[in-house]
């Protein structure tokens, strides 16, 4: 799966950011399609507001400026930190020659897993956009 993904199935996720103070963590939203049995996340793809400027739950999509002042972190389900801190900015391959972060696959815990503030700098309010990519095994 690596060199350039093949997208098999694709999920966003949308994670509105309601507070600029430093270390607020804001969960992914619990979904029953990354739940399901055998769903192996291998790759994510964030989104600014240059890509998409309103969300579908309403509200302003992370601005390019804001994106420097969040990390993203994912934990699998054997609590291990795939993905500790990584700047969001660092998952938007628009600004990162179209290269899509990729990941040996794990389980994703979107419970267990979250988007955190690093700068007061941060205006509140904004969502983050997550695409999943994702497969399943033996589908």
């Amino acid at each position: 799966m690596y060199g350039i993904p093949v997208i098999k199935r694709c999920f966003t996720l949308e994670i509105k950011i309601t507070s600029a103070a430093v270390g607020a963590q804001f969960p992914f939203p619990d979904n029953n399609i990354l739940r399901q049995a055998g769903v192996r996340v291998y790759a994510i793809d964030a989104f600014t507001s240059e890509q998409q400027t309103t969300s579908s739950i309403g509200g302003n999509v992370v601005s390019l400026a804001d994106s420097k002042y969040l990390s993203v972190t994912c934990l699998d389900s054997r609590n291990i930190n795939v993905a500790n801190q990584i700047p969001y900015f660092n998952l938007v391959s628009a600004y990162n020659n179209g290269v899509i972060r990729e990941f040996s696959p794990f389980i994703l815990v979107t419970q267990k897993s979250y988007i955190q503030v690093n700068s007061t700098s941060f205006t509140a309010g904004a969502t983050a956009i997550l695409n999943i990519i994702y497969d399943i095994n033996g589908k």
